[in-house]
């Protein structure tokens, strides 16, 4: 005969509703990362082609949204889809649903749905627009394929100049302090450097962090963003590129977006 053991029970009944506790936590945390959080275009290129075949197919746009809920693995974007479905459910279009997540639909995407719903061929659109981001993103990684080496070549030299100056120099700075003539005003610079670096390096690394941490709040404004472009644009052979790369885009976004009738 079985025996009942009632420590157990209120221990896996325990465990439970820690176990339910937290995820109820995760999902509170993520359904407030919705607003802010930013999709990657990646994930964005997949929902939207995936959307536009299931339209083609002739499937209701309230079914397409459940079933990308549960096709998608990034939790925050499910939620994201999972409002946007709940307002397309209440009677609001799909383009005014998708405009209250700027940082996950662009305002090009906003668009073109717009278009899309104007229309009657909201399915054509989404994928030319599923077109284009694919486009956008192949064009990125080829940008950023570009820029790997030159920046590693850069890293490495800014990192060898410092263990030099941090770690060599001193060792011949000794070795200079048993000769009686005066060095070089460039060696004298470069032995001052060292030990300035030597005293000062962990300041130095503190400023840096902090100087970084204002540079990227400040770029997140609209007048940080505008300097930024200008000073981009100003270095050598990476301003051309750039110059390049945003006059594309914008051809290919003013074509699409004229093709669709915005």
């Amino acid at each position: 005969m079985a025996t009942l053991n009632p420590q157990g029970n209120k221990s896996s009944k325990k465990k439970r509703s820690f176990a339910e506790s937290q995820r109820l936590a995760k999902q509170k945390s993520y359904e407030k990362q919705a607003k802010r959080k930013k999709i990657k275009l990646d994930e964005l290129t997949v929902f939207t082609q995936q959307l536009a075949a299931m339209l083609e197919a002739g499937l209701p746009l309230v079914s397409a949204m459940e079933a990308l809920e549960e096709q998608t693995e990034n939790p925050v974007f499910q939620i994201i889809i999972r409002n946007v479905k709940d307002d397309i459910s209440a009677g609001r279009s799909f383009s005014e649903s998708c405009a209250q997540y700027p940082r996950a639909f662009p305002n090009l995407f906003v668009s073109m749905v717009e278009a899309g719903e104007a229309s009657g061929g909201l399915a054509e659109i989404l994928e030319k627009t599923s077109v284009y981001f694919a486009d956008t993103v192949k064009l990125i990684k080829q940008v950023k394929g570009a820029l790997v080496y030159p920046a590693v070549v850069i890293s490495l030299a800014i990192i060898l100049v410092n263990v030099l100056l941090v770690f060599v120099i001193p060792v011949f700075s000794e070795m200079f302090e048993g000769f009686d003539a005066e060095l070089p005003k460039p060696t004298q610079l470069l032995i001052g450097l060292s030990s300035f670096l030597q005293s000062y390096i962990i300041y130095i690394i503190v400023g840096l962090i902090v100087a970084v941490w204002l540079i990227k709040r400040f770029i997140t404004t609209p007048r940080g963003r505008r300097v930024k472009d200008v000073v981009i644009t100003k270095i050598p052979v990476v301003g051309e590129l750039m110059r390049k790369v945003n006059l594309s885009r914008f051809c290919r976004t003013y074509a699409i977006l004229m093709r669709s009738g915005v």
